[in-house]
């Protein structure tokens, strides 16, 4: 009786196993048909274009990767194992796949960064996502920006004193001054807590971009995908010091703020009045935990949330800060048309508030001609769950989507000349004769990124404080010198090059 019984379960098992493998080979024999008239690079038997990546060189990864770009501007395709790959940088094309409502799942590629941010709106299935998405984006409507410009200008002012200190420097290594700063700025005004990260040792900071190194190298080398042969690396090591130590942080201030928000929630409840300090705007970390309190999040969608920011957010404006700032040095032309509509707009001693921000119209060319020369996410990609007709193709569902900014902001078929650095490109006139999906630095449609605006005040507001004390060189003599490596953002190989000098 038992081995006839154990003789059906495996009958059973074997039935089951052999039906799911047919489907998995009938689905990959379909998407090799739907993808057998998309070009592209040769590949090897089984294990496609991987050898092209190989050298674990990001220098050398992402000129590869713009390589296949060129050669193929329409769209093309490349394997990686059974994994299809597909490029695509026409705006028509980019219209498509950015507001397709079948193509808002990031792809297995974001996989690895789930250690460090687990389902946040970085990384999240689609559900978590349009789930989360609504309640974030309360803490970065207009009314809180405004209130926040305060915040951004008072640790502009600190960053400014810092970067003065290190005038008669040869070169400065600004990225981690200025991802300090940002690190203050988004504790003070999304988390509701004093960092102080740039006046003391910022150990927090150091996690992050140790993490996010070795992320980025584990995202652009095909033998770190599985977990298990990174697993017998040093890096994976590293890493995982890295995450507990930034976790061990996060988790001790998620936790603090909670008994905060649970005390005031308890004395509303038992009808006393409680004074509140933020009254007058959203704490991103408060509406967090609001949304937990009503059962809507879990704890632990609250600390991927924070972990998200805290790994995501700094970084990020600090790059595009860091470009912006160089790119000045390299051009003092256009940094001193900048530093004189500051002056007339803010005078030479006066702080920034809000209501100057949308009459720094030059500045604003600035930074967008900045982030198109130099998108600080150069690449990202996405995965469709159905089949997606972009008109010149189909694109199977499950296959990766790559969409590559670096490219279409410099080919000479959207902007001519692509390597001079215009501001004026981005006059209304200029963008009226445009393509909208030819510019998109932070994404665009849906899934679009839910900080830009917060980002573009902060950096609007951190130059214009730190202009119009300090004038910012460059060893660079153009854009063109400036080689360019894919990490976990866009990164220069040789630096920043910046030096600095008070202004008289």
């Amino acid at each position: 009786m038992v081995s006839a019984i154990s003789e059906t379960l495996l009958v059973l098992i074997t039935t089951i196993l052999f039906i799911r493998l047919v489907k998995y080979l009938w689905s990959l024999l379909n998407t090799y048909r739907m993808c057998s008239l998309i070009p592209g690079p040769p590949g090897y038997p089984l294990i496609g274009s991987a050898l092209d990546f190989l050298d674990h060189n990001r220098e050398n990864t992402l000129r590869t990767l713009i390589g296949y770009f060129t050669a193929y501007p329409k769209f093309f395709k490349f394997w990686m194992g059974t994994e299809v790959v597909i490029g695509l940088s026409t705006p028509e094309h980019l219209e498509i796949i950015l507001n397709h409502p079948k193509c808002l799942e990031k792809s297995i590629f974001y996989d690895v960064t789930k250690c460090l941010v687990g389902n946040g709106i970085f990384s999240a299935p689609v559900h978590s996502w349009r789930k989360n998405r609504k309640s974030i984006s309360s803490t970065f409507s207009g009314r809180n920006l405004n209130v926040f410009v305060k915040n951004f200008s008072d640790q502009a002012k600190k960053l400014t004193d810092i970067l003065t200190k290190n005038i008669g420097t040869k070169r400065v290594d600004i990225f981690p001054l200025l991802s300090a700063c940002n690190v203050d700025i988004l504790c003070e005004t999304a988390m509701g807590v004093i960092m102080n990260a740039q006046t003391s040792d910022d150990h927090f900071g150091k996690w992050i971009a140790s993490a996010e190194e070795i992320i980025s190298i584990r995202m652009t080398n095909p033998w770190y995908y599985t977990n298990f042969m990174f697993s017998l690396t040093t890096k994976n090591k590293i890493l995982k010091k890295c995450v507990a130590a930034m976790k061990g942080f996060t988790n001790k201030l998620v936790t603090e703020k909670k008994q905060t928000f649970d005390k005031k929630m308890m004395d509303l409840n038992n009808g006393i009045l409680v004074e509140d300090e933020n009254s007058s705007h959203k704490i991103l970390l408060d509406v967090l935990l609001q949304q937990k309190n009503e059962m809507k999040l879990t704890d632990e969608e609250v600390y991927d949330e924070v972990n998200t920011f805290f790994a995501a957010g700094p970084d990020t404006t600090a790059c595009a800060l860091a470009f912006c700032l160089m790119t000045l040095g390299i051009y003092p032309e256009i940094q001193q048309r900048v530093y004189e509509e500051l002056v007339d707009v803010l005078g030479t001693e006066r702080e920034v508030t809000a209501e100057d921000l949308p009459h720094l119209h030059y500045l604003d060319k600035v930074i967008k001609e900045t982030l198109r020369i130099f998108p600080t996410a150069p690449i990202f990609s996405r995965s469709p769950t159905a089949n997606i007709d972009i008109n010149d193709a189909v694109i199977p569902a499950g296959s990766i989507i790559l969409l590559c900014p670096l490219f279409t902001h410099r080919n000479p078929k959207y902007w001519k000349n692509p390597l001079t650095f215009d501001p004026e490109r981005f006059s209304s006139t200029e963008v009226s004769k445009r393509h909208p999906y030819s510019y998109f630095p932070f994404s665009l449609g849906p899934r679009g990124c839910v900080g830009y605006k917060f980002a573009n005040m902060a950096m609007k507001t951190v130059i214009a404080t730190v202009l119009r004390k300090l004038i910012i060189k460059s060893e660079y003599q153009s854009v063109e010198e400036v080689r360019l490596q894919l990490s976990f953002l866009l990164k220069p190989c040789q630096g920043f090059k910046v030096s600095l000098q008070i202004r008289e």
